[in-house]
């Protein structure tokens, strides 16, 4: 089982009146000096929180409370936070970070397609790897099998493009926009047939990669591996052992995005305590005995309608139905009400995008109520965690 999980957060800085805004730098020194998690992001619009590396509820315990405390420095400093997947107003212009790794990246990626990244945030989570090379190809299989459940309920970036809507444009557009030359670096990878071919795999497309790189004059040795070159949905850090799911958006619903988490760990048990029929499902699942392409081209095509539609499609939300049931009878009781919580959330076949549609006012309005759901979901957090309510930070 994942032994210990650890969670990386992105938020968008507003300001008091929610205002985008590119002040994430002041927020960022001051909780830096109070001992707040908080890193700087590739622009000035967003910062990342991050927790201690724990089980699941110690390491959503310490995100709570690290939220409260940034949360209370930036009212102090006229400024608010709020996870989204990215800015309600499609025409802000966020100011990239200078710095000589988003240097390079901008000028492999152009610098249009560069500032979409720096608009774009998510909800990261990191799970041990095991020590078995099967066991661990099996892990990574199955975090790139969540990815239509974790697009579809995190999914709160609504967008019409050439008359479509898009119920998650920040997936599209960092997938097939920002990554269009480079998918096997931002898109979804196909399932792995070993552990010893995954990581020649990637040795393989990251020597491909820097090829491509010094045609455009770009150097990309200096600040990426075959690993961290990787900004798509799943990816491994063998330094820490550990995989990355990265294909949640962020969202208000801080206990939705924990209880997602929790179910995709129950997922995880479940596979190395399988037998019988739960091994033939999960032959499906993850490739591991059809054919890998097929099951990679339905998988590929199921995100993508979960891109579009989120839950609106029967397909999709029968597959994140059937997957999230699986994943539910692995859960630790401890666990437990936060994976109810997200099968609630996945039963009403609804997500933030259908709210924020919904939302019938103009962007500060809208911001208003999600910065309101946001705060209610940390209360609600207190609540799971039996955290004293209020811990922030004094400001100064």
């Amino acid at each position: 089982m994942a032994a210990k999980i650890g969670f990386e957060l992105e938020l968008l800085v507003l300001d008091e009146q929610f205002n985008e805004t590119n002040n994430a730098d002041v927020l960022i020194a001051d909780a830096q000096k109070q001992g707040v998690t908080v890193t700087p992001e590739c622009s000035h619009a967003m910062v990342e929180v991050n927790s201690r590396p724990d089980s699941l509820l110690v390491a959503a315990s310490d995100l709570v409370n690290q939220l409260d405390r940034l949360n209370g420095i930036a009212e102090y400093r006229g400024l608010k936070v709020l996870p989204i997947e990215m800015p309600l107003d499609a025409d802000f212009k966020p100011i990239i970070r200078n710095s000589p790794r988003y240097g390079v990246k901008k000028r492999l990626l152009g610098e249009d397609r560069f500032e979409i990244s720096g608009k774009v945030m998510g909800f990261h989570v990191h799970y041990d790897l095991p020590d078995d090379n099967q066991d661990k190809i099996d892990q990574i299989n199955f975090l790139k099998a969540v990815d239509p459940l974790a697009i579809a309920v995190t999914a709160c970036s609504p967008h019409y493009s050439e008359g479509m809507l898009f119920d998650s444009w920040r997936t599209h557009t960092y997938r097939y926009i920002v990554h269009e030359d480079l998918p096997f670096q931002g898109q979804l990878q196909r399932f792995g047939t070993s552990y010893d071919r995954y990581v020649q795999e990637h040795l393989e497309k990251y020597l491909h990669f820097l090829h491509l790189s010094k045609e455009k004059d770009v150097d990309f040795s200096h600040y990426a591996d075959e690993y961290n070159s990787i900004w798509g949905p799943t990816r491994i850090n063998p330094h820490y052992g550990t995989s990355e799911i990265r294909s949640m958006g962020a969202v208000p619903d801080i206990v939705l995005l924990f209880g997602l988490a929790d179910l995709i760990d129950g997922g995880l048990r479940r596979m190395r305590s399988s037998t019988g029929t739960d091994n033939l499902y999960l032959d499906v699942l993850v490739g591991r005995h059809s054919d890998p392409e097929e099951s990679y081209s339905l998988l590929q095509a199921m995100s993508d309608d979960a891109i579009r539609y989120g839950f609106k499609t029967e397909g999709v939300f029968d597959y994140c139905s059937s997957l999230a049931a699986f994943c539910d009878a692995g859960v630790v009781a401890e666990g437990k009400p936060l994976a109810s919580y997200a099968n609630r959330f996945l039963a009403d076949k609804k997500n933030y995008a259908d709210k924020i549609v919904s939302l019938h006012s103009d962007n500060h309005q809208k911001y208003a109520h999600l910065h309101e759901a946001y705060l209610d979901s940390l209360r609600s957090a207190h609540q799971y965690f039996e955290l004293p309510v209020g811990v922030i930070g004094d400001g100064g």
